[in-house]
């Protein structure tokens, strides 16, 4: 149960960013911001559910 959760959690937050980069960049020509802005997306995405859940600090 924990895993659907999180997965819920981090598609949460990528469709977040997902929506501002459609907002923000999309239509720019900046390549390298469009392309740092995937990338960190997908990595707060994959970082950022757990540790505002708490599940680090019960682990430890």
């Amino acid at each position: 149960m924990d895993a659907l959760i999180y997965l819920l959690k981090a598609n949460l937050v990528f469709v977040v960013l997902h929506g501002a980069y459609l907002l923000l960049l999309r239509r720019g020509t900046w390549y390298a911001a469009r392309r740092f802005w995937l990338l960190a997306s997908a990595l707060l995405a994959i970082t950022l559910p757990p540790a505002t859940s708490g599940h680090l600090a019960k682990r430890s």
